[in-house]
């Protein structure tokens, strides 16, 4: 599996704008996360987290306790 980030924009109607290269996938289904572009970016928000869960430093394993405790996952 890959995963692929991108940057998009809520439009009007309510849909998010995908690339190009997704456009003619038309039936496949995705994982979206929404994380909002501010301030806050990923790091921050992991960083957050980590703090909650008390996970001491953020290593592969530690980014993984956090996906493993944000799916509820044990």
């Amino acid at each position: 599996m890959q995963a692929t980030r991108i940057i998009s924009k809520v439009l009007p109607n309510g849909s998010i704008a995908l690339p190009k290269e997704f456009s003619n996938k038309v039936g496949e289904v995705y994982e979206i996360i929404l994380i909002p572009m501010g301030k806050e970016g990923i790091y921050e928000y992991c960083e957050s987290i980590a703090k909650e869960k008390k996970i001491p430093r953020l290593t592969e394993s530690g980014l993984a306790k956090i996906i493993h405790a944000s799916r509820k996952v044990k």
